[in-house]
């Protein structure tokens, strides 16, 4: 279902036409599927306001900016968040990286980044992504600080640990009662509880190749095409080839 915002002046403007959040974590494309079409419009101070005000009235979808492209407006049940998608030059992936929460006005505030901001800091990713450097480290400094970006670097230096399968799905269901509704929970539970993915019990993600997932889900869609196409949706947002 598509929302209607309002028309943006009262001169004859056109009604934005957007298209609501997907129910999802930020993650890499996978199987070959290409990322949901959105119409981009140039964001405003009045479309914050407008985002922020609906936000409190239970509302959720997503604007993505004609200015600075990949840059998006999320609307959700919790908060109202900035985000960049953009392709990896090296790997030739699109990822998706949580820029910080969203603020009214022409400056931050308690650590909300106005559009300005945002705008500025999704041009930074997008180069960095152009030029084949990976954005980590500078998403997680704007997002957390120095501390943040210090204790990243101190992960990276410890050994590897790897969850299983059962593990991972664990986490992510606390991870989903914290950032979707209830019903997006159960949805996304079932789908990593389907038969076919029985093959991955007790193994480790790490050694899951990207072969043995496309082969998954090509027995899903063999068995239901719209189970299939759900669960494109799905592991998506779960599971990240190595």
């Amino acid at each position: 279902m598509l929302r209607i915002l309002p028309p943006i002046d009262s001169s004859g403007g056109k009604a934005l036409l957007v298209a609501p959040v997907p129910q999802k974590c930020p993650n890499i494309d996978l199987l070959g599927c290409a990322p949901e079409p959105f119409m981009p419009v140039l964001i405003t101070a009045k479309i914050v306001r407008t985002a922020l005000a609906d936000q409190q009235s239970g509302v959720q979808y997503e604007v993505v900016d004609k200015q600075v492209p990949g840059l998006r407006l999320s609307v959700k049940a919790l908060d109202c968040r900035w985000s960049v998608r953009a392709r990896m030059r090296h790997t030739g992936l699109q990822r998706r990286w949580d820029l910080g929460a969203v603020c009214a006005g022409d400056e931050d505030v308690d650590g909300r980044i106005c559009l300005a901001t945002a705008r500025g800091r999704a041009s930074n990713v997008r180069e960095k992504c152009r030029t084949g450097v990976n954005p980590d480290e500078i998403v997680t400094y704007y997002t957390g600080g120095r501390e943040a970006l210090e204790a990243q670097r101190q992960a990276a230096k410890a050994p590897a640990r790897s969850w299983t399968w059962e593990k991972a799905k664990s986490e992510y269901s606390i991870h989903l009662s914290t950032n979707n509704r209830q019903a997006t929970k159960t949805d996304y539970e079932k789908k990593l509880r389907l038969p076919e993915l029985s093959r991955f019990a007790g193994r480790s993600l790490p050694s899951i190749t990207a072969n043995e997932m496309a082969k998954a889900y090509a027995d899903i869609h063999s068995r239901s095409r719209s189970t299939g196409h759900a669960f494109r949706r799905v592991i998506k947002a779960f599971w990240v080839p190595r």
